[in-house]
């Protein structure tokens, strides 16, 4: 019976890992999310989101901060200009990590933090460089390339021959090169470009995370998630 305690207390605690799957059209399918794309002004876009997610309460302080997210989610959606798809997938990926992060009492921005970048790369495009490499054996020796049957006066002819056929390879030769150059460009570039939605990601999700404490710390929140804190650290004593 302890045990079982134990296990359920840990549950709380630390949220389950969830496996992660493609949520497009999760919770908005192709016609909710052009309805959302078409709407003329943001307050339109709050209107329809109350009534696909049903927070018409407008006192709840709860499905306020949701309507919030949601709607500041799909600002930015509208902002960039995404698909129908693209719009679609990216509410799910917030809204499944906002409720992957409150669903505990606990602080477990790290657990979240991955779980969302692992939604972001699960549902980013894998670019397929466009080089096409073709082997072309190894290089036939000088003896092979002269005829012994070739008389003298024909030398000089043999001679050029040779000549066009090893600028042939090196020709070749600077073409792999300048391949390999390019691809090197192209995955640094990838890179780079990576790095830079990480960290725009972080940032953005920092500042989602301090608007939610101000209007959690303005609505008594805090002072009400340090007094469970308290009487958790005296229940484990």
């Amino acid at each position: 019976m302890i045990r079982w305690k134990k296990l359920a207390t840990l549950q709380r605690i630390f949220p389950p890992k969830l496996g992660i799957k493609i949520v497009l059209w999760k919770h908005l399918d192709p016609d909710q999310s052009q309805a959302l794309k078409d709407a003329l002004t943001l307050q339109n876009v709050k209107v329809i989101l109350a009534e696909i997610f049903n927070l018409t309460n407008v006192e709840d302080l709860r499905e306020a901060i949701l309507l919030s997210l949601y709607t500041y989610t799909l600002q930015y959606a509208r902002d960039e200009d995404f698909t129908i798809e693209k719009l679609s997938a990216y509410f799910s990926i917030v809204k499944d990590s906002h409720e992957y992060c409150t669903e505990t009492s606990f602080m477990n921005l790290d657990e979240t933090f991955a779980f969302f970048k692992d939604l972001l790369l699960c549902h980013s495009v894998y670019v397929q460089l466009d080089l096409v490499l073709d082997y072309i054996g190894e290089p036939e020796s000088m003896t092979d390339l002269v005829d012994p049957r070739i008389s003298e006066t024909k030398g000089s002819q043999v001679t050029d021959e040779c000549i066009d056929k090893e600028n042939e390879l090196v020709k070749i030769t600077e073409k792999e090169e300048a391949k390999k150059y390019l691809r090197k460009i192209i995955i640094n570039v990838l890179q780079e470009k990576i790095r830079e939605i990480k960290l725009s990601v972080k940032e953005k999700l920092k500042q989602s995370e301090e608007m939610v404490n101000n209007k959690l710390g303005s609505a008594g929140y805090r002072d009400d998630r340090k007094k469970s804190l308290k009487m958790n650290k005296h229940h484990r004593k």
